[in-house]
């Protein structure tokens, strides 16, 4: 199933160069990825201008260009070779134009479409999810890649979409005021799930009232009978969120699922570290209670799981199914997956990726957690984008670290 040309050149109401007139395979913004069928989008970054690489895209094959129109020149005069069996179309905005067209696409599939957002947590909660759905086996997920979750990730994501695929999950994040709303609104959610809310990006969003009402907008373009799945634990998220189908997770007795005990194990001559997690919940979704291990020694990790039970129960995936798929999965690369030197007695704990206050702090508890024969040695890096907290929240990493934890 490709994308049509005729619907790419509708949706974007601007005339095309060219006279091949193909049907898109696929979507790429780095030229270096083009490949035959493909639609080259060129991005204007800090570091490069996409629509200075046309050429070279159209080299490796693509067949169709979406550049600014300050490149249509360079198509018409430098690439008159490839006329005859490609397409350029010039628009205002990139960007704009291509989550338009990925809104516009995401219209034309009646599937259930689950939306991840919250501080911390979105990527994992997210792959736990897509784990679970691939566990049922009837169903073809599509799930957004890696951590493409700023709206030209989600652009590119929606733009996957084929016939085959039975649901999609999709990440989506945001640094600055506004972002939610053109994400929501071009995804429009049937399961909405809001992890949690932290001292995250706050130089863009300002304070933690504002990251709250902009990650809850999510909510708002849920479809008819749709469902909001939150942390419940979080009062400023539950006191916003009004709708009617809302299923809360966390570990207060007033959420619908709960952790209701925990064991933390660790033995690296045997190969072994997790949670061993208890959890109920108060719904009628069959099991009252079920316990489950979870490969990681993270508390944020285990309410992602619960998060990841809450949603798939919407679906109506048993909970042995789910609790199948959570066993068998392990930290997403770089957010706290073990990295083992076999031929010493030595392993890194590798949580690279983010770097805020609540991921942080997670982290250095879970490596508390673990019991190792050899020193053991933090490495913390600069947390950015906190603005005014930026020196008050590094310190009391480190008090945390040098108090609390006292293995420094």
């Amino acid at each position: 199933m490709s994308i049509p040309f005729s619907f790419i050149k509708e949706v974007l109401q601007e005339d095309a160069l060219g006279n091949g007139f193909c049907d898109i395979n696929h979507f790429c913004i780095n030229s270096k990825e083009s490949k035959s069928g493909c639609c080259f989008v060129g991005i204007s970054g800090n570091r490069y201008d996409g629509g200075e690489f046309i050429r070279e895209a159209l080299l490796k094959g693509a067949v169709g260009l979406i550049v600014e129109k300050k490149h249509l020149e360079e198509y018409i005069s430098n690439c008159s070779d490839y006329h005859k069996k490609t397409w350029c179309i010039g628009v205002s905005d990139v960007r704009k134009s291509l989550i338009k067209l990925a809104s516009h696409w995401r219209l034309k599939f009646d599937i259930p479409f689950i939306g991840v957002t919250g501080s911390v947590g979105k990527t994992t909660t997210k792959e736990l999810i897509g784990s679970i759905l691939i566990k049922h086996k009837t169903h073809v997920p599509l799930v957004s890649f890696r951590s493409q979750n700023s709206i030209l990730g989600l652009a590119l994501t929606l733009l996957k979409l084929r016939s085959f695929h039975t649901v999609a999950v999709c990440e989506v994040g945001i640094n600055n005021v506004g972002e939610m709303a053109v994400l929501a609104c071009a995804l429009k959610p049937d399961i909405a799930i809001i992890t949690n809310v932290k001292n995250v990006h706050v130089s863009g969003l300002g304070s933690i009232k504002e990251i709250v009402k902009e990650k809850c907008i999510l909510a708002n373009y849920i479809r008819d009978n749709g469902v909001v799945v939150i942390d419940g634990d979080n009062e400023e998220i539950s006191n916003r969120i009004k709708e009617n189908n809302v299923i809360k997770f966390g570990v207060n007795k007033e959420n619908d699922f709960r952790i209701i005990e925990t064991r933390y194990f660790c033995d690296f001559s045997k190969n072994i570290i997790g949670i061993r997690t208890k959890s109920e919940n108060f719904l009628s979704f069959g099991v009252k209670e079920v316990g489950f291990k979870l490969n990681s020694l993270s508390d944020g990790f285990s309410l992602c799981a619960l998060a990841a039970i809450a949603a798939s129960t919407t679906l109506n995936i048993p909970s042995d199914v789910s609790v199948n798929a959570l066993e068998g999965f392990y930290p997403v690369s770089r957010r706290g997956n073990i990295i083992r030197f076999y031929s010493f007695d030595n392993f890194i704990v590798d949580n690279s990726w983010n770097a805020n206050p609540a991921s942080m702090n997670d982290a250095i508890v879970a490596f508390g957690r673990m019991n190792s024969s050899s020193k053991k040695m933090v490495v913390l890096g600069d947390m950015l984008e906190l603005g005014d907290l930026e020196i008050d929240e590094h310190e009391k990493l480190l008090n945390s670290c040098i108090k609390e934890y006292a293995f420094l």
